[in-house]
This record gives structure tokens, sequence and C-alpha cells, in this order.
């Protein structure tokens, strides 16, 4: 899609287009302000802007012409805009016409415009609120996606059309609110429905805990939970027959769905990326036709192919944490006793670094501060529903990212890195005279506050049969609101194979 182009790409087309335009009798102009336009019978509309002032306000006409729309991409990319006001003349926003703002934090829809585009407001992430006017009529697809700061939204009574993805991302929004007279959209618990309520359109990203979807409801939109990181678990009614393309892709804290006999297809990417989810049940009676089971993503790991294996698809199938790609087949009635109670962290993410030693020259084993910062990967992903970076992305983020002359890690916090995450893992290994001790520390990326720390004497033993890290995982995880169950706790507390239990 194009609305995924780099910027550079975009800001070749729009000069080609506007060269084209050009040539073609519509002359485009500069106003003293640095925005740029065109003219078209009796209308200006707005093409770009190479300004550098923060605050945009439009003017309602110019050449004594009316400004009637905001061309696509004219502000795309203006990371220095915090605020713009748009004349009440306009009746148009264009496709992604103010993507890539990221600094603007607030803007003025007036009650004229009927249109929003394609990608409008794409990846303004610190736009917090917006208010839709009553003139609108239709939002694009993608309209208002990865606004990660958007906070709430209202559809007013106007809105008869809302395109795929228009609110995709958005992981601060934890409710759509929409006019009880509009005739084509109702919002029902902060979700966005289809008026007759048959059609899932949108579920808010911010929005927390389980979700059981209303027994009216016959189709899910697609992408109609994509990115929505603080959704547990979802339970599904015998009305629907389709999952749809990404309908719960990169949902991050999903740990568990219910998905109904009725169901007969599912469509790619349906669960792409569901990084915690460990629990899927087919119910009683369910058989997906392995030309409708999309093979394309439409789970993590072997799930479909163990669906595929058996003479019936229904069952509880389940992995051990987030990072495996094999699935186990059960009963429907069986259930392994959880690890943790309550949400377990699910929203929150941690980037775990390798740990230093302290001192130069310590005999260790080279590889131990990469055994350390894997078991540690592994304990997170399996005993909470913290969202934790695998080896692999970790380690080209930080290549990305990293200045190499940084020596202490918390400058990674303190200077912005690595924000992908909310919290950030360093640690050392020290050598003393019985044995050593593994510092770990845990920072918020926000502000470089240390949340949760540990300090684990131990011996060289219990570093390698990974023992130590165990108990360093579970001190740490409850710091960070993680309730563990005694199972967790007893697995956690375990001796290495093969060795017996501690005596008290």
């Amino acid at each position: 899609m194009i609305g995924y182009m780099r910027k550079p790409l975009l800001r070749a087309l729009c000069t080609a287009v506007l060269a084209f335009a050009a040539g073609a009798g519509i002359h485009a102009q500069t106003t003293s302000e640095g925005l740029r336009y065109t003219k078209s019978g009796q209308a200006i509309t707005i093409t770009d802007y190479s300004g550098t002032a923060r605050t945009v306000v439009i003017p309602a006409a110019i050449e004594g012409l009316p400004v009637t729309a905001i061309g696509d991409y004219a502000f795309q990319g203006c990371g220095g805009l915090t605020s713009i006001t748009i004349p009440g003349s306009v009746t148009a926003i264009g496709n992604y016409a103010f993507a890539w703002c990221s600094g603007l934090t607030g803007i003025t829809i007036p009650n004229s415009v009927t249109s929003i585009g394609y990608g409008a407001f794409w990846g303004c992430g610190s736009l917090t609120g917006i208010t839709i006017p009553n003139s609108v009529t239709a939002i694009g697809n993608g309209a208002f996606e990865r606004c990660g700061s958007l906070a709430s939204v209202t559809i007013p009574n106007s809105v008869t059309a809302i395109g795929e993805a228009a609110f995709r991302g958005c992981g601060s929004l934890e409710s759509i609110t929409v006019d009880k007279n509009n005739t084509a959209y109702t919002g029902i618990d902060g979700v966005l429905f289809t008026k007759n309520q048959k059609t899932l359109a949108a579920y808010p990203g911010g929005k927390k805990g389980a979700y059981t979807i209303p027994a009216s409801v016959t189709a899910i939109g697609n992408g109609a939970f994509y990115a929505g990181s603080r959704l547990e678990s979802a339970n599904l009614p015998n009305s629907i027959t389709e999952i749809s393309y990404a309908a719960f892709s990169e949902c991050a804290g999903l740990r568990s769905v219910t998905i109904p006999a009725s169901v007969t297809k599912i469509e790619t990417m349906a669960f792409e990326a569901c990084t915690s989810l460990t629990s899927v049940t087919f119910a009683a009676g369910s058989g997906i036709r392995e030309a409708n089971f999309s093979s394309y993503n439409a789970f993590p790991g072997d799930l479909r192919a163990k669906y595929a294996a058996g003479t019936s698809g229904a069952g509880r199938y389940t992995r051990p944490h987030g990072s495996s790609d094999t699935w186990t087949k059960g009963s429907i009635g069986s259930a392994a006793e959880p690890l943790f109670t309550g949400t377990g962290g699910a929203g929150k993410s941690i980037a775990i670094l390798v740990s230093k030693y302290k001192e130069a020259g310590v005999d260790l084993p080279t590889v131990l501060p990469e055994v350390v910062q894997s078991a540690l990967i592994t304990d997170f992903k399996k005993y909470s529903a913290i969202e934790v970076l695998d080896r692999e992305t970790l380690d080209r983020l930080l290549q990305e990212t990293i200045d190499p002359t940084y020596e202490d890690s918390l400058d990674i916090v303190r200077l912005g890195h690595v924000t992908h995450t909310d919290y950030i893992m360093t640690g050392s290994i020290l050598k003393t005279r019985t044995g050593y001790v593994m510092s770990l520390h845990i920072a918020n990326t926000r502000d470089g506050r240390i949340n949760a720390s540990v300090s684990v004497p131990c011996t060289l033993d219990e570093l390698e049969n990974l023992t130590g890290i165990h108990k360093a995982a579970a001190d740490l995880l409850p710091q960070l609101g993680v309730s563990l169950t005694g199972k967790a706790k007893q697995e956690l507390a375990a001796p290495p194979a093969g060795q017996p239990p501690a005596v008290p």
C-alpha cells in the first residue's frame, strides 16, 4: 500500500505530481508562510508545506479564492508541527495529509469538512484527542492508525462510512463512542459495531481484559482487533462463521481464545504475531476444511498443522510460552494449572539486555552472559504476559539505535533508546570471595526510574544450571505486578533435573 512507503519516496511522488500539474496548467505557488497551493477553477488546494513554524493557521482564502481542500500528503512528515487550525472553508482532508506529524498534539477540524482521507493522521503519535465534526460522512482506511496517544474518539451521527483499520494500533484508545442518532454505526461497551450489531468493526487498542463478542455478531471486520495489545482473552459466539483477515493480528497480550464450531474459515494472518497466545480452544464439532484454514500465519507455530493432522480439529491446543512454535493438542476439558493470576503484566513490554561482567579479566565462560539473557527471556515469557523482545529483534534494534561508545547500559534509558518497550533490564555478574553475585535492574524507559531490582548470591554451577537465574526471575516478576501462582513459584525454585530437592 502507498501508505507504508518511506517518506522520501512519498515526497518524490508528490513532487512528480506537482510537476505534472504545473505542466497541465494547474500552477503551484507558495505563500510567505510556506504553504504551497494550486488553483483549480475557483478553489484553492493546499498541496505542501515548507515552513518551520510549530503552529500553523491555514487561511480561509488565498488570492481571493476559498481554500477548500488539504491535499494528499500536504503536511506529511512535518515532525516539528504541534498545532494546526483548518478554516471553515475546507471540505476535504486528503490521503495522508498529516501522516507522520509526530509532534502534532492538537488540530481543529471545522464543521465544513465532509471527508477524512486514507491515513490522514497516520502515525501522529502525540495526538491525544480529536473532535470529528458532525459534517463528516466518511473516514478513510487507516485515518488515525498508529496514533498511540489518542485516548478518546467520538463518531458523530453524520458518519456513514468508516474504512478498515481507521483506529488500528491506537494503544491508548480505551473506548470508541458513537452518537446515538448515527444510522450506520453504534458503540457497545466502547467497541464499534455496525448499526445492526452484526459486524464488529473496531475494538479499541487500549481496552483491557477479557472480551466476549456479543451473540448478535456474525462477522468480524478485517483487522478489527489488530494490535489490541491489552486484550487478554476472546470468546467468539456461535453466530460467527469466519475469522477475517488479520482480525487479531499483533494482539500481544492475548493469551487465550475460544473458537466455536460455527467457524468454517480462518483467513490469512488472523492471529499473526500474538506473542502471548498459549491456549486456543476449538469447540466440539469443529471441522474447518484445510483449504479454508489459511496456511499463511493464521496462527503462530504449528497449530494449523496439528489441527489438520487429526480426524477432528476439536480440542484445546497449548504451548508452553509465546515464543514456542510447538503446540500440543489436548481434550477440551483439560486445563493446565495457571502460572500467574490477574493480567500478568499484559500490555507491557521489556527488552532484556546481556548482563556484563563487573570486573575485566574474570575467569568466567564467555557465553555465560548470553545464557543468563536467554534464560531470563524464557522465564518472563513463560511466567508472565509481559511482551518480551526476542533475541533476534533485540539484537537488531540495538545495532540500529545504540551508539557503542556508551559504556553505561542505563544511558540507553536516559538517552531514549530502545523506546519500543516499556521496560529495559540491565545486569552485571560480580566475582566475590565466596562465589558470584548477579545483579539485575529493570528501569522504566520513559524516565529511567528503577522499577525492580535483585541481587542474587550464587555459585558458578547455579548460574550455569540456571537455578540462580530462575530465583532472580521469581523475585523480579512480582515487583512488576505479576502475581505468580504456587505452581510457578515451585517450578522456579525447582533444582536442576537429576538433583533432589534441597532439604529445608
